[in-house]
């Protein structure tokens, strides 16, 4: 049989511009000398067919490489990016630079949901409607919430960034993508404000296990993160309120939840704790030493029988919705009961009885009273009411508007 395809050979006919002879018999083929990111000497082959046009596409090639409008051939996946991505976002979590729960989210969206659909990709290969269709499986065959999403394409959006400052990529495929393109974020509907009525039907329903972080959820409106974290050294039954210190990562497998510090300053705060809830906590302290002993300060309020913090998945699908279900607030006309809904119950029953905004901030843990505006302008506008605007028009205008009949 005879073969066709005969050595390489590479002769230099030009300064980094090299012809050869191996796609197939007689067929010239022209490469480009450079070096590559880490200062080895590579090859590119280029489009060209004559000489001519190898030296013009040479040219172009250097220049732009120069530039930084082309980068250099690699076979670096997305994957590879990722990991280095995540190596710096852990230096600057050591550096006190990122907040650690900000980290364990980032990792979190990347491990789950990018890696296993595009990491095997090389990263060069990666464009717009790569990001398109990865946020298309999201939404549709995964069911991701909008949110959800939206949260993802952050870490991403900032390894592709990494990777055009390394001169991995010469664009980010990310900012490429147009407005209608990129998940908005938006929630399928509005968080639920439960009214008085239907929180006794949710606490009636809940089990003892659950009773206690139901109604501190409801009554002291911290994130769910931040419920599973508390100890009862953060507890003060004397002052009366529960001081918010620090919250749980939800940890995985290999990296069991701990605590780890609040994302912001301001999320660092008092609530006030009412009677009615220091009472039930007070009960579930009893139920804890007789079941466990004395729990010492450093001990979780809300632990299993083997002082473990409680998984956040459970709380939320054995302990929420199992009594939510059960109280009827889960008919098929209305979202789904969620736990941020039961802050969202807190927040607004706050504002109406007239809580300002700034009091309102401090009690939420938001980092300025304007994010508290902006969440709850409706809930503000009800505890004010419209009366008063109707009086401030009348002073301003001088009274009502009367007009002859041959005026109008």
């Amino acid at each position: 049989m005879h073969n066709d395809r005969t050595p390489t050979r590479r002769t230099r006919i030009a300064p980094n511009l090299y012809e050869g002879r191996g796609a197939s018999r007689g067929q010239h083929r022209y490469e480009v000398g450079f070096a590559d990111i880490d200062g080895r000497w590579r090859m590119k082959t280029l489009k060209a067919t004559s000489r001519t046009e190898a030296k013009a596409e040479r040219d172009a090639f250097l220049s732009g490489l120069r530039r930084g409008e082309v980068v250099a051939p690699s076979k670096l996946t997305v994957k590879d990016v990722v990991n280095e991505y995540l190596g710096h976002l852990d230096s600057l979590v050591a550096a006190g630079e990122r907040a650690e729960r900000t980290a364990e989210r980032y990792r979190q969206h990347l491990l789950k949901h990018v890696l296993p659909e595009i990491g095997r990709l090389q990263i060069q290969k990666v464009t717009p409607e790569t990001i398109v269709r990865l946020v298309g499986k999201c939404r549709s065959e995964k069911g991701l919430a909008p949110w959800t999403v939206k949260g993802l394409l952050t870490p991403l959006n900032r390894v592709f960034a990494l990777a055009v400052r390394n001169r991995y990529i010469a664009d980010n495929p990310i900012q490429r993508l147009e407005a209608s393109e990129l998940p908005t974020g938006k929630a399928k509907a509005p968080p639920r404000a439960l009214s008085r009525m239907e929180i006794e039907r949710l606490l009636r329903e809940a089990t003892p296990k659950y009773r206690p972080m139901l109604a501190t959820a409801v009554f002291a409106g911290p994130r769910l993160m931040e419920l599973l974290g508390l100890r009862w050294q953060d507890i003060d039954f004397k002052a009366g309120v529960i001081r918010v210190r620090a919250q749980l990562t939800r940890g995985t497998k290999d990296d069991p939840p701990r605590l780890v510090e609040l994302k912001t300053t301001a999320a660092k705060r008092d609530v006030v704790m009412l009677s009615e809830l220091a009472e039930l906590l007070q009960a579930h302290r009893r139920e804890v030493v007789e079941s466990r002993g004395v729990p010492r300060q450093v001990d979780y309020v809300f632990a299993t029988a083997g002082g473990t913090p409680h998984n956040y998945r459970n709380v939320c699908t054995r302990g929420l919705d199992k009594a939510a279900n059960a109280a009827g607030l889960n008919s098929p006309d209305l979202p789904k009961l969620s736990m941020h809904d039961l802050r969202h119950t807190f927040a607004s029953h706050l504002i109406r009885q007239g809580i300002d905004p700034v009091r309102a901030s401090r009690q939420l843990g938001h980092a300025r009273p304007s994010v508290t505006l902006d969440i709850y302008a409706h809930d503000f506008e009800e505890a004010r009411g419209r009366d008063d605007i109707a009086d401030k028009l009348r002073a301003a205008f001088g009274g009502p508007l009367v007009l002859e009949s041959d005026q109008i």
